[in-house]
């Protein structure tokens, strides 16, 4: 072989069509002619056969199908009975062989899968509430101060951190209103600057805390003019005491940050004698009407 030809070889083999591999179609199981179609009149059984020659051709909901088409012409009325492939029998009235196709269609129709675009998306779970880190809250309320005999109204700030079911903080109350039961007693109020220890118990929606609440207080009482030395106009006497307290909080919850509370107390300085008449309280008992902030 010279050169020559063989170069000539060579090109023509390169304009030769290379085989490509392609995937084979999925196969189409068309529907099934019915034992009776045959014996129908000529109309009648053409229409069954149009019918069943349009489920062989992919990419309509009857495509594809399988199952059987059947046909039964009587002097009445014509009937057509499709089987699915599961073996679930149908049948339909039809007035004309031009019925045939559509309402065979109609029954082996069968929903096309959806495309992915139309698709709805996968439902993402609800994300978990976080815990609140910190607790700020604000009370109104009176208090009455045994055996001072008066009545205090004032307000109550609070700062706390849970952990979990327990949780600890700050407070600060200032009781600066005061009215006395008993005829003739000086004003008094007090700042009490105290601590706290909670545990939290959940019932239901409602939170119910029991609160330990040590504190220090400020009592301030002006000094009655009679017992005034003799070149003074106004006095006034301060005393701090110590005192440890018991209070139970109910907490309802209002929004997802905001909560009501009612917060019943009570309070004992260790060293007063409770029961001896003073000027000065030994112990106070409080109600407060108010609402917390949870910050997350």
């Amino acid at each position: 072989m010279t050169l020559p030809t063989t170069l000539l070889g060579l090109s023509l083999s390169a304009l030769l069509p290379t085989p490509v591999s392609v995937t084979p179609p999925q196969p189409c199981t068309p529907a099934r002619l019915g034992a009776n179609v045959s014996a129908q009149p000529e109309a009648w059984r053409h229409a069954v056969e149009a019918l069943v020659a349009a489920t062989g051709t992919p990419g309509q909901p009857w495509s594809c199908v399988g199952g059987q088409v059947d046909l039964v012409v009587t002097v009445d009325a014509a009937k057509v009975t499709v089987v699915d492939a599961d073996g679930h029998a149908v049948t339909r009235e039809v007035d004309a062989p031009d019925d045939v196709r559509p309402v065979g269609e109609a029954l082996l129709a069968k929903p096309l899968p959806p495309s992915p675009e139309s698709m709805p998306p996968a439902p993402t779970p609800e994300a978990e509430q976080r815990p609140p880190r910190v607790l700020l809250g604000a009370l109104l309320g009176p208090r009455y101060a045994g055996p001072a005999h008066r009545i205090w109204g004032g307000g109550t700030l609070m700062a706390a951190v849970p952990f979990q079911s327990w949780g600890g903080g700050v407070w600060l109350r200032l009781d600066g209103l005061s009215m006395p039961l008993v005829e003739g007693l000086p004003p008094m109020g007090e700042l009490c600057i105290g601590a706290s220890a909670f545990r939290s118990i959940t019932l239901g929606s409602i939170e119910l805390r029991p609160v330990l609440r040590p504190s220090l207080a400020v009592v301030t009482s002006v000094v009655p003019a009679e017992d005034l030395e003799s070149d003074k106009k106004f006095d006034q006497d301060t005393r701090v005491h110590f005192r440890i307290g018991l209070e139970t909080q109910v907490v309802v919850p209002l929004t997802d940050a905001f909560r009501a509370v009612i917060a019943l107390d009570g309070e004992i300085s260790p060293s007063a004698r409770v029961w001896s008449t003073g000027p000065f309280p030994a112990y106070t008992i409080g109600l407060g009407v108010g609402i917390e902030m949870a910050i997350r």
